[in-house]
């Protein structure tokens, strides 16, 4: 299936089969891939390799987790270039992602949908009302989730529907990997990433991607570390907005002159003499 299906306004699964409407998914998708872009603490990467033997086109991507900063999720895409192919959205693609999200929604879509399959969905009858009507008992070989990454998910996902995630099977694309599809568009070209010659067994490849519950266990570890960690940070922040609160009060109380109030007096009634004979005073008498 051509990448290019899952970044168009209706996505198309195979030849007379219903068309999904995917075009606000994809803005909303672009717009988380931006915030965490811009978070440059957490940047992505990137590793092309060239299976040896067979020649397999797999890039590797590391996808900053949006709820913890300090977590990654391992994309993988396979990338078949068609005849004159210019970009990736050109390229033939099969998709690996172990993060929560695909595991738990999507990978079970993926492994058991035949993109090969050019019959009209109506003529195969669902086994289980989902709208995709391609699934088949027996896994088709041109499926979209990579070939080689099955145990990195686990068999009770692979062999369970996600009734309650999925209940139709609808096979979207989720934050991971669609981060990883603008990240790739942003930072390099199909050309650049085919002329890479880095070589590796699928087994060394597949070996650098965390198994779906080792990997939930150590961000189940990481998302403790950092709840604690912002614990701490509020509790401090806590406590100096309290010291600054008392010293504050603390200096407002030595800056101001308090004068302690005192008991009025009585007032005291003054009574002026009376002026007596002996104490007039005679003018002078003047002879002459």
């Amino acid at each position: 299936m051509l990448l290019k299906n899952f970044l168009v306004d209706e996505m198309k699964i195979a030849k007379g089969s219903v068309k999904l409407p995917i075009k606000s998914l994809i803005e909303t998708q672009r717009e988380r891939y931006e915030e965490v872009a811009q978070d440059t603490t957490r940047p992505f990467s990137h590793m092309v390799y060239h299976t040896s033997p067979g020649n397999r086109l797999i890039v590797h991507i590391k996808v900053p987790s949006r709820s913890l900063t300090k977590f990654y999720y391992d994309v993988l895409l396979e990338l078949e270039p068609t005849p004159g192919a210019v970009s990736f959205g050109d390229c033939n693609v099969k998709i690996f992602s172990n993060s929560p999200s695909f595991v738990y929604t999507y990978a079970y879509v993926f492994y058991h949908l035949d993109v090969g399959d050019e019959s009209p969905a109506g003529k195969r009858k669902s086994r289980t009302g989902m709208i995709i009507d391609t699934f088949s008992r027996k896994i088709p070989r041109d499926r979209l989730l990579m070939p080689g990454t099955e145990s990195k998910i686990g068999k009770k996902v692979l062999n369970n529907e996600p009734s309650t995630r999925n209940p139709l099977g609808l096979p979207y694309l989720d934050s991971s990997i669609y981060a990883a599809i603008f990240y790739l568009e942003d930072v390099t070209t199909l050309p650049q990433v085919m002329a890479q010659k880095n070589y590796r067994t699928e087994a060394q490849i597949f070996n650098s991607v965390l198994d779906f519950d080792r990997l939930m266990a150590e961000r189940k570890k990481v998302a403790a570390r950092e709840k604690a960690s912002a614990d701490r940070k509020r509790r401090s922040e806590e406590k100096a907005a309290q010291q600054v609160e008392k010293d504050t009060a603390s200096a407002n109380r030595r800056g101001l002159h308090i004068v302690k109030p005192t008991a009025p007096r009585r007032a005291v009634n003054v009574i002026k003499p009376m002026a007596t004979k002996s104490t007039r005073i005679r003018k002078p008498t003047h002879i002459g």
